[in-house]
Formats: C-alpha cells, structure tokens, sequence
C-alpha cells in the first residue's frame, strides 16, 4: 500500500472517528457549535465520542469534534476552537491558557511559521511527514536566533490499534511543551487497562 493511499485512509478515518455522531444526534452537536460560535449559551449536548481532551503548559479542557464546510474543526463550551489541517492543528482562537491563539502557515518550499499569540512568530524548515508505527510525524528544524543552533521539532498524529487518530501533538514554542489534543475515549480505554493490570496477581 503507497503512503498517499495510506494518508488517505488514515485521515478518513480521522473524520469518521472524531465526528462519530450518531445519526439523531448530528444535528444537535451541529447546533451546539453554531451557539458557541455565536456566543450563545450552548442548549445542546454532543455526543460524548467526540470529546477529546486539550492541554498545554497545565491547561486542561474539553473540545467536542465537528465537520463543516471548512473541514475537521474542534470547539469548547467557552467557545474556544482550533482547526485541524491534515497533519495539524493549523489554527487555534479563545484558547484557556497564555497561548490565546495562534495560526500555522505551511510554504511550499518546506518552510513552517507559527504565529503565536503572546509569543513572537518561528519559522522552522520542515520534511513531508512521514507514516511511523504510532502514526504519523513532520519533523522540522528551527535555528535559535540568539545562537543559530538548529533544533529538532517533531509534530505527531497518533493512531490506535484500530488506526483511528487517537493524539495530536503540535510544538508551537520550540523548546517548549507540545500542544497535545487527546481522544477522551481512548484515554478512558487506557485507564480501565491499567485498573485492570494492577489487580491481576501473578501466580506463584
């Protein structure tokens, strides 16, 4: 199987996975993004498989999965958002913590700048990402201007056993934290194995 055809399966089932509403529900988590969109007090609930779980630097919060006419796109009931890109989260707005937002620009040359909201712009160079066994990873590097040593920065899209995108990582400040947007359904399958192995006694 050629890495395109893998690509395009694996973001196919990105789509599907994150957005698995069930089919009374749709319209109903649609409508839940359109109020916090237009900052009004969300009425509705989405479905609880769209959850996925934000943190950076100590932050946590819940953002809910949608598609529209813009793609694959991530909202909180405070009415933050990020966008998915492909491989990334390519745009974030309202966010809860020092990072109020931020916007991804990829070139055709490999050059990558990430605007930061707070921060300052970084331009890092960067390969055509590449299929791992966890998934998928862009590397970049990005020179420090207060020394110019180049500094490895690696971006990664995560899949589960199904190949289902479970983690997103995304590194806005080179040498800081990576943003990091987790499927809540697979950290709960993690949590229950993990209950589960530590009350299993070897026999002896």
């Amino acid at each position: 199987m050629n890495s395109s055809r893998l690509l395009a399966m694996t973001l196919g089932a990105l789509l599907l996975t994150a957005c698995s509403f069930r089919a009374p529900q749709y319209d109903a988590a649609r409508g839940l993004v359109r109020a916090l969109l237009d900052r009004e007090p969300p009425q509705l609930a989405a479905d609880p498989e769209s959850a996925w779980v934000y943190r950076l630097n100590g932050f946590e919060a819940v953002f809910y999965a949608f598609e529209d006419e813009q793609g694959l796109g991530f909202v909180s009931e405070e009415g933050a958002r990020l966008r998915f890109d492909g491989f990334d989260l390519g745009r974030g707005s309202r966010l809860p913590n020092a990072v109020r937002g931020f916007t991804v620009r990829k070139e055709p040359d490999g050059r990558r700048i990430h605007d930061v909201d707070g921060f300052a712009r970084y331009e890092m160079v960067c390969g055509a990402p590449l299929a791992t066994e966890a998934g998928w990873e862009t590397r970049c590097d990005y020179a420090s201007p207060a020394d110019g040593l180049p500094r490895r920065i690696v971006h990664r899209l995560q899949t589960n056993e199904a190949g289902l995108a479970r983690r997103i990582e995304l590194t806005l400040v080179p040498g800081a934290e990576p943003l990091v947007l987790e499927r809540l359904q697979d950290l709960m399958d993690e949590a229950s194995f993990r209950s589960l192995s530590a009350r299993v006694v070897p026999e002896g």
